[in-house]
């Protein structure tokens, strides 16, 4: 009889957002607020209540909000839907993206975006 307890994994593929520089990729599950529905790619920003939301200057209901959140944090790494719960996903916090493939709300400039995420090891590169 074995003490050591089992371990299963499936094999996680990067997908259309890696830029290059796989080996360079750092993850990181968090926790998605509910209320959003969101695709992989997203940028997140972390608010002060410790979760993730789509990296906004507004909260989900549309009014100004300056509680975090406008500040990026992370990429989304896969679909997650936080509709109805709070859901934990995996998210990139280092790595080389394809800016057409990442996206934020409107409320934020794309270029401060992309220097905040720049920051952070997070680059955002034109797909050539």
């Amino acid at each position: 009889m074995s003490d050591h307890a089992a371990i299963t994994s499936t094999t996680f593929v990067p997908q259309h957002l890696v830029h290059g520089n796989a080996h360079l990729l750092l993850s990181e599950k968090v926790t998605i607020a509910s209320g959003q529905t969101l695709t992989a790619g997203a940028i997140l920003g972390k608010s002060s209540n410790g979760k993730h939301y789509l990296a906004s200057a507004n909260d989900l209901a549309g009014s100004p909000i300056s509680d975090g959140r406008a500040n990026p944090v992370a990429i989304l790494a896969q679909d997650i839907d936080a509709s109805a719960a709070d859901q934990e996903a995996m998210t990139y916090t280092r790595g080389d993206f394809i800016a057409g493939a990442c996206y934020h709300d409107d409320s934020l400039d794309a270029a401060t975006v992309t220097a905040a995420l720049r920051d952070l090891s997070i680059q955002l590169i034109a797909a050539a």
